[in-house]
């Protein structure tokens, strides 16, 4: 008989992560999921594109098997996975790196399923202009609006490595602009990064994210206009 190939780590990880993010899908789009709908819609996120990027719901906290999902761990070493609205990073349809949206936090905080890749999320197909911002929901958001007009870079300072891979990367995009929020340890980070980048403009936003836009449709189509 022949014995059964093993699957590779990265392989394990990938299938586990597959099948959380459908459920998740699931789980939003199911029974009792009112509040976290109208949270989606509220922020700005339209039907179609929720969908679309498979976003989903993380009912509740749960435990799994860390070595189940392929990630080298202790012996019965388990993942915690928070309530919340997850985030899929979908490069050519390949899953890459999950989020999980803790809507609950003040200020509202994200965490990555463990076995995500330390990368930026690149967002986006081939345009000429790159905006970089350090907030996901913000991410997203431009993504839906602007995806036509501009590719977007999703930084996680605390989470991503950002090494020469990522720096080379930049390379490809004419024109680059990082998004500077109201004081924080990250704003600063990013004005650090975008020192290295050199050729990096800025788009100043008088508050902690871009949500508040998007209540106007007129302040939007103006942010848009201004700074792409």
């Amino acid at each position: 008989m022949f014995k059964k190939k093993k699957k590779k780590k990265n392989e394990q990880w990938k299938l586990k992560a597959e099948a959380f993010v459908v459920r998740c899908v699931h789980q939003l789009w199911g029974k009792r999921s009112e509040d976290m709908l109208v949270w989606l819609f509220k922020t700005g996120f339209k039907n179609s594109f929720i969908k679309d990027s498979m976003i989903g719901w993380s009912k509740k906290k749960s435990l799994r098997n860390a070595s189940v999902w392929g990630i080298e761990c202790e012996k019965d070493e388990l993942i915690e996975i928070p309530p919340g609205i997850v985030f899929p990073y979908i490069s050519e349809k390949n899953l890459l790196k999950v989020a999980v949206i803790l809507i609950d936090e003040e200020p509202v905080k994200s965490v990555f399923l463990k076995g995500s890749i330390k990368e930026p999320l690149f967002l986006g197909s081939g345009s000429s202009f790159l905006i970089l911002t350090d907030n996901i929901i913000d991410g997203f958001l431009l993504y839906q609006e602007a995806g036509d007009r501009t590719d977007v870079c999703v930084i996680d300072f605390s989470y991503d490595n950002l090494n020469e891979n990522f720096f080379n990367k930049l390379q490809k995009w004419e024109n680059i602009k990082y998004i500077q929020y109201v004081s924080t340890d990250e704003s600063r980070k990013m004005e650090e990064l975008s020192a290295r980048i050199q050729k990096a403009g800025k788009i100043y936003i008088k508050d902690k994210d871009l949500v508040s836009l998007f209540e106007k449709e007129s302040d939007l189509n103006a942010f848009l206009d201004e700074n792409l």
